[in-house]
């Protein structure tokens, strides 16, 4: 991808990186310490990210595909997966609608005292394109409660049944609203604002999703020539990814990561520079 990125971690001993609380509360920490860390300097768009390049609720749309191809400034918010909940959290659907009701108390004073009627829909699973507008939409002090909240090493994050673990249950009920948190409406229109239809990669012609409601189309359509304009190791993966048309020779697989991209340091040093990245992750954190 060819903007700055920040990395952080949760393993210790990575200086800013490195989260001080450790593997607690999934993404949610993380974003907030973002936007509290560089609350005066925040970039007129952040994509907020998990640390994987694929995963089932992307479909196809890898995350280094969709970084190069993304339309960054269509919307003030944007999910970035694919996939969105059959369910959702609405009260059709009471074991969820529990989750956002129950927990609802800790926003009231800057959502509302009651949760929409309509219930929440958008994309699901806590990534997306967010502007810093809507992100100071919200006070300094709401980001600091959802990081008090979700930093606790005394609550229980691991995955169970809705209802049975309160720790996962917060994990759900912030997935759930962060579109609302930054300005959209509770229940989003996602076949009209993202698409439907199967799109195709514009490099080899491959599918991005299995079904057509499962559709970025309409935010997945701005190549961004900046990258390989400006890295000989971005044109080379992008060379891999036409190469797996065909299952031919140059093909790495789905990842295509340059095969010298990570040989030294030298090489990941300079490569970063020429894209204007401080720092950036290594090969074992990719």
């Amino acid at each position: 991808q060819p903007f700055p990125a920040f990395v952080s971690t949760k393993e210790p001993g990575l200086g800013l990186s490195s989260e001080p609380w450790g593997n607690v509360g999934q993404e949610i920490p993380t974003y907030v310490r973002f936007i509290l860390m560089f609350w005066d300097h925040l970039p007129e768009r952040t994509v907020f990210l998990h640390g994987h390049d694929r995963a089932w609720h992307q479909e196809q749309y890898n995350m280094h595909y969709l970084l190069r191809n993304v339309c960054y400034k269509k919307f003030e918010y944007a999910s970035v997966n694919a996939f969105h909940p059959i369910k959702g959290p609405n009260p059709k659907y009471k074991p969820y609608w529990k989750i956002i009701t129950t927990h609802w108390k800790l926003v009231a004073p800057w959502l509302g005292k009651s949760p929409p009627r309509s219930g929440f829909m958008d994309k699901c699973c806590a990534q997306f394109i967010v502007h810093r507008n809507r992100i100071k939409k919200r006070p300094k002090a709401f980001y600091e409660m959802i990081l008090a909240v979700m930093s606790d090493p005394k609550k229980n994050y691991v995955r169970a049944p809705d209802g049975k673990n309160a720790g996962w249950d917060l994990i759900h009920f912030w997935e759930a609203i962060w579109h609302f948190i930054f300005g959209e409406k509770a229940y989003t229109d996602v076949a009209k604002k993202y698409g439907t239809g199967i799109q195709k990669n514009i490099y080899n012609g491959n599918p991005l999703s299995r079904l057509p409601d499962r559709s970025l189309k309409n935010l997945v359509a701005c190549p961004q020539r900046q990258c390989e304009e400006r890295s000989a190791q971005c044109r080379e993966s992008i060379a891999c990814h036409k190469a797996n048309k065909s299952g031919g020779k140059g093909a790495k697989g789905r990842m295509c990561w340059p095969e010298n991209l990570y040989k030294s340091e030298e090489i990941r040093v300079k490569t970063l520079t020429e894209l204007g990245v401080i720092g950036g992750p290594t090969k074992k954190e990719l």
